[in-house]
């Protein structure tokens, strides 16, 4: 039980490490400008909603 426990610990511990240098640089221009710089790649949106 303790062997488990302690393979449990070091996942969370290694899972965590790994997440916490993940960075993106967003694209700053309009939607168009974003459309013709990717061509046919995936574009990810970063929705902004005042309050």
């Amino acid at each position: 039980m303790l062997n488990r426990s302690l393979i449990n610990i070091i996942f969370l511990a290694l899972f965590l490490y790994g997440c916490q240098s993940d960075t993106y640089t967003w694209f700053t221009g309009s939607i168009e400008k974003a459309k013709e710089s990717a061509g046919t790649k995936l574009i990810m949106l970063d929705f902004y909603t005042p309050n």
